[in-house]
């Protein structure tokens, strides 16, 4: 594919306080495998715009402690 843009966004359990920042590496980790299973090209500027990291809504039926991260990738 061409350029894409990738917003990761982390949902945790509760409104409490969050760093979504703090998932960069295993949001680095993710796109390597999208990468890895040819979905997107590279993950070089040229091909790849972000990751943003957003918070996302709390879902209170997660399990204490967990967090859950969505990508989504939009074509430029």
């Amino acid at each position: 594919t061409g350029r894409v843009h990738v917003t990761a966004t982390v949902q945790g359990r509760t409104q409490g306080r969050m760093d979504p920042a703090n998932v960069y590496p295993t949001v680095k980790a993710l796109i390597d495998g999208i990468v890895d299973a040819s979905v997107l090209a590279d993950d070089d500027d040229r091909h790849l715009e972000g990751p943003d990291m957003r918070r996302g809504t709390p879902d209170p039926a997660m399990p204490a402690g967990w967090h859950r991260i969505t990508l989504t990738i939009t074509n430029l």
